[in-house]
């Protein structure tokens, strides 16, 4: 965090503000800890509604072509299927908004953690190398990415069999 990045998150020094800035330092730690660890759920139902959403359609995708082309053509299957692309695509950009999101609240963190007699989440970051050695951590995002790319490219794969196979049939 830059100097002045570090005088927005700590616009008062410790003589400015008094004799409670320990204390209050070490709450509005533990208050944005907390609210760092509701991200986390919050991340983990958009991932669940996400999921869920797209397996739902796809199910009934699959199970709609079983009752032959009378109840779903071939069109509706590809529209279905354009609109689950868009679907898996806007699940990316969520994982990525979340990504950046907590990046930035663990920045923070990790600047408050400066001023405090322990910083575990410092530690921890460090111990498992940044992130930048896959044996020792994987990014959960890295993971979360693969999901919806698995889903676009059912969707895609759906939408190329159906032409195929109704071009063959015509």
């Amino acid at each position: 965090m830059s100097k002045s990045n570090d005088d927005k998150l700590f616009p008062n020094t410790k003589s400015e503000y008094g004799e409670k800035y320990s204390e209050h330092l070490i709450e509005q730690y533990r208050i944005y800890v907390e609210n760092t660890d509701k991200l986390l759920d919050r991340r983990d139902k958009a991932n669940t509604f996400f999921l869920s959403a797209n397996s739902f359609l796809l199910s009934a995708l699959g199970i709609l072509t079983q009752f032959n082309f009378l109840i779903l053509n071939v069109y509706w299957i590809v529209i279905a299927s354009v609109a689950g692309i868009t679907f898996a695509m806007t699940w990316m950009l969520v994982v990525r908004s979340f990504r950046q999101l907590s990046s930035g609240k663990f920045e923070v963190i990790n600047a408050i953690e400066k001023k405090l007699p322990a910083a575990p989440f410092t530690k921890e970051w460090e111990f498992l190398e940044y992130g930048q050695n896959w044996k020792k951590y994987t990014k959960l995002t890295k993971i979360e990415i693969i999901v919806p790319i698995i889903f676009a490219g059912l969707y895609i794969a759906l939408s190329i069999l159906i032409l195929v196979i109704n071009n063959k049939s015509n």
